[in-house]
């Protein structure tokens, strides 16, 4: 599951697509949906993907490749049950994320980020 469309709310299904920078109305994610932000994903810096502070998302895998400079997370909780790959020069604001996994497969890749403005 590809992010689209800019800004907006985990939940709101305009935001997701089969396809890198396709259009959205996919459904949204479940545990065992990958999930992707990329460079059709966003079409500038200061752009978001939001959760309410009493949401929780889920997905499989979350990667981060070729996004503009910032893209900002709020609130709410992630739960993955695969791996996260992060980008070397993304700024990553993450929500609380909690990792969910029966397997020793997944991994996390978060190029040298130690805290969320690294």
């Amino acid at each position: 599951m590809y992010w689209v469309n800019d800004s907006g709310t985990w939940f709101e299904r305009q935001h997701w697509s089969l396809a890198s920078g396709g259009p959205g109305g996919a459904c949204v994610p479940t545990a065992i949906d990958d999930v992707i932000f990329d460079a059709n994903s966003f079409s500038g810096p200061d752009q978001y993907v939001g959760l309410g502070a009493s949401d929780a998302a889920i997905a499989h895998d979350m990667t981060w490749i070729d996004v503009p400079d910032f893209v900002g997370i709020n609130d709410g909780r992630l739960d993955l049950t695969g791996s996260l790959t992060l980008e070397q020069n993304i700024r990553f604001y993450p929500w609380t994320m909690v990792f969910r996994s029966d397997s020793l497969d997944n991994e996390i890749f978060s190029a040298g980020k130690r805290n969320t403005m690294d």
